[in-house]
């Protein structure tokens, strides 16, 4: 029989003709002719042709042919692409919303003990963009009243007893030594061994917010001792 009558001719496959009526005998041999055909039975399937010419002890003139169903290999690609697809999207999204809300990101080196960081936080922290941010450059930037607090906290997130979470306020120095708040959030990440392998997060400079509060704060107490002084004085008599 020919292979386009087999069955109930699902074979009669127009780009199966196009290799073994046209391609075929101008190359003799092809390796990896990609079809795509949708049978009446199973469905759309995707195969790799492979085929050549072979000659008989007759002389008579054969084609060997072999056909690999590749349907599942080309779903696995095509769900890793719109993954990656999703993936970009998702990082395109989170570098617009990090961009929007003034953050810095790091990202701590903990076998160099050394802070990649992107150009937004070098900025917040007051460092040069092309300066080395090791541990000890880090804590320069910190105001000297709380650096001891900032390295212990460091070092208690590092530990696999805590949950790993960083969420802390400090003060930081700027290169013209003017004093700003910071906040840092993070996340350490730790081995199979409890030992972290990696710590990220994120930096914002609130020195607004703190002057704001600070503000109110004093404008409250002085309320809190007007009413008090107003009412000593209507109680004392005339």
């Amino acid at each position: 029989q020919y292979i386009y009558e087999l069955g109930n001719h699902q074979w009669n496959i127009p780009r199966l003709k196009e290799l073994l009526e046209e391609v075929l005998p101008e190359k003799k041999e092809l390796a990896d002719f990609e079809v795509t055909h949708d049978f009446p039975l199973i469905g759309k399937k995707t195969m790799y042709l492979n085929a050549r010419q072979i000659d008989n002890i007759n002389g008579e003139k054969l084609i060997l042919l072999a056909i690999e169903d590749i349907t599942d290999k080309r779903k696995v690609e095509r769900g890793l692409a719109e993954a990656e697809r999703l993936l970009m999207e998702s990082k395109e999204r989170l570098k617009f919303a990090v961009d929007s809300a003034g953050l810095g990101t790091w990202d701590y080196d903990i076998e160099k003990k050394v802070l990649i960081s992107d150009k937004r936080c070098r900025e917040i922290l007051g460092l040069m963009p092309s300066s080395l941010i090791d541990q000890e450059s880090f804590l320069q930037s910190v105001y000297p009243e709380d650096r001891h607090h900032v390295l212990n906290i460091i070092k208690e997130t590092l530990l696999t007893e805590n949950s790993g979470e960083f969420d802390m306020e400090y003060r930081a120095i700027t290169r013209n030594e003017k004093m700003k708040w910071l906040k840092a959030k993070g996340k350490a990440y730790f081995n199979e061994q409890g030992a972290a392998v990696r710590f990220i997060g994120t930096i914002l400079d609130i020195t607004v917010q703190k002057l704001l509060d600070q503000a109110t704060a004093e404008l409250l107490k002085q309320k809190d001792e007007f009413i008090s002084i107003a009412s000593h004085e209507l109680k004392t008599p005339i």
